[in-house]
């Protein structure tokens, strides 16, 4: 089952790990993939650092964790952004952040687009 993040990475988490990529409201607003970038490849980190950022052709985004870990997999340039960009193998499920089934993530992304109208 696939889920999302206040920050609007979307997760599946299998076992002791979780695929990370962008949710709908993310990759809406990207336009064209020009360059995914990642700041910590190989590190370990904690639940909310910023991870990477995603370039796109109307705006850039950062990547954040969804929980303590460590990198076991990151995409390159070619990736679709509509694919798992990563994977990071969890260091302790209390560190998950708090998530939402798509759905909710959906109504919840509704909302803020349209407070900023």
């Amino acid at each position: 089952e696939e889920f999302c993040v206040a920050s609007h990475e979307r997760l599946r988490i299998r076992g002791g790990e979780v695929d990370i990529g962008l949710s709908a409201y993310l990759q809406n607003g990207m336009g064209e993939t020009l360059m995914l970038e990642w700041y910590a490849s190989a590190s370990k980190f904690e639940a909310g650092d910023p991870i990477g950022v995603v370039h796109g052709t109307k705006n850039a985004v950062e990547i954040y964790a969804p929980c303590d870990g460590k990198m076991l997999f990151a995409a390159d340039d070619t990736a679709p952004l509509s694919g798992w960009l990563a994977t990071i193998r969890i260091d302790g499920e209390q560190s998950l952040k708090p998530l939402m089934r798509l759905e909710a993530h959906a109504d919840y992304a509704a909302r803020l687009q349209q407070a900023a109208h």
